[in-house]
């Protein structure tokens, strides 16, 4: 439950620096939507590209822009994926 609220509360700082729009808990809600639907389809190389997809289709069905929805998808990717990996192959590289 944390790590949903965390995930949650990312998204919506991210998006909120992208496109401003003072409804954060329609940026939540969204988002949630999102993350649910995304377990249902777990057919992705990386955890890439279905809850990109995602947050444009339900972005677009909530009249919100859907360009911020994709850049925020991206940045929580690159938050959370890309920036630790790059640190431990650092870290691993430096140890040999």
């Amino acid at each position: 439950m944390l790590q949903f609220i965390t995930v949650v509360t990312q998204f919506t700082i991210c998006y909120s620096a992208v496109a401003y729009i003072p409804a954060l808990v329609k940026i939540a809600g969204a988002w949630s939507v999102v993350l649910g639907a995304k377990y249902f389809l777990p057919i992705t190389i990386g955890d890439v590209g279905v809850r990109e997809g995602l947050a444009v289709a339900v972005f677009a069905d909530l009249a919100m822009p859907t360009p911020a929805a994709l850049v925020a998808a991206l940045m929580i990717y690159l938050l959370n994926v890309i920036v630790p990996a790059s640190v431990g192959a650092v870290i691993l590289a430096r140890r040999r």
